[in-house]
């Protein structure tokens, strides 16, 4: 007896092929094109952050000790002298190699622990660097609470605790950035960091401005001139206008932190143009004209003609 035979069914599921083996799956991976190494090799870890932040932040404090420098006293204030001075500057000096042999040496340190030595060595390489500077403070202690010391740590450290923020962000930045690198994200990301150096470092010299106009000691008071107002207004709008842009850029890039960074930034910026105005009061009401009720000139003639007798 001959069974019939069964044709294909057309419905019927196929039937499920059995898992590859090990081997198998070893050999599909290997034939995976590799990752670039753009994509996510590139600079992970701590010493790859270290170095991005100490060459980034020392970049960052020349460029921006220069453009200060030029917004306050004009492009022609630093010679050879004063730049070879601004190079070797003790403090910078100390914190470059610091943040750099931290990386190196704690390797095991995640890139977060590696951020917060760096922002920590500002001050601290700033302290340094003015005892080196002025060893014979180290003979009188009370010298270190004087305004005297105070005001050039404090100026100097936020400069250099600046400049160490931008080197860490421009790090993270370069450090994490995709295989695209050449994105509207990250060119974005790029601006927005540039800017926020040219905006921050403007923010910087208006109160240096004002104190050059107004700060006088033992003189009389001090009336601003017009030239000095219009070097205010250039100021200010490099300032508020680098950083406004700045903003922009940094909510197009999506970076949280760098938005964050720039909006606190502007926020501070418009803060000091309205404290440290030249001349003073200028956004303020304007005193209105004395009248003393004449409507004639006043005349000091002897012929008898002026107007009022």
């Amino acid at each position: 007896m001959v069974s019939p035979s069964i044709g294909p069914m057309p419905d019927s599921e196929p039937l499920p092929t059995p898992p590859a083996s090990p081997d198998a799956l070893a050999s599909d991976v290997d034939a995976l094109p590799d990752i670039p190494p753009g994509a996510s090799r590139r600079g992970r870890g701590a010493p790859s952050q270290a170095l991005l932040t100490a060459a980034t932040g020392a970049a960052t404090f020349l460029v921006g000790s220069f453009l200060y420098f030029a917004l306050v006293g004009g492009p022609g204030i630093l010679g050879a002298e004063e730049l070879v001075a601004l190079i070797t500057s003790p403090q910078l000096l100390l914190w470059t190699p610091a943040v750099a042999v931290v990386g190196l040496i704690g390797r095991r340190l995640s890139p977060r622990a590696v951020v917060v030595w760096a922002l920590a060595l500002a001050p601290a390489a700033t302290f340094a660097g003015i005892m080196i500077a002025y060893p014979r403070t180290l003979d009188q202690p009370q010298a270190l609470v004087s305004p005297i010391f105070l005001i050039p740590f404090v100026w100097q450290a936020a400069g250099l605790f600046g400049a160490a923020v931008v080197g860490v962000v421009a790090g993270l930045a370069l450090r994490l950035r995709s295989t695209e690198q050449h994105s509207a994200r990250a060119i974005a990301s790029g601006a927005a960091i540039v800017l926020l150096v040219v905006g921050g470092v403007a923010a910087f010299a208006l109160p240096a401005h004002w104190a050059g106009v107004y700060l006088r000691i033992w003189s009389d008071p001090v009336v601003a001139t017009a030239e000095q107002g219009d070097h205010y207004v250039i100021i200010a709008v490099i300032a508020l206008g680098s950083l406004l842009v700045a903003v922009v850029a940094a909510i197009w890039a999506r970076r949280r932190a760098l938005l964050w960074l720039t909006a606190i930034a502007f926020a501070l910026a418009l803060l000091a143009a309205l404290v440290f105005q030249v001349p003073q009061g200028r956004f303020g009401p304007q005193p209105a004209p004395v009248d003393d009720g004449r409507d004639f000139p006043v005349c000091y003639g002897t012929t008898g003609d002026c107007p009022g007798g």
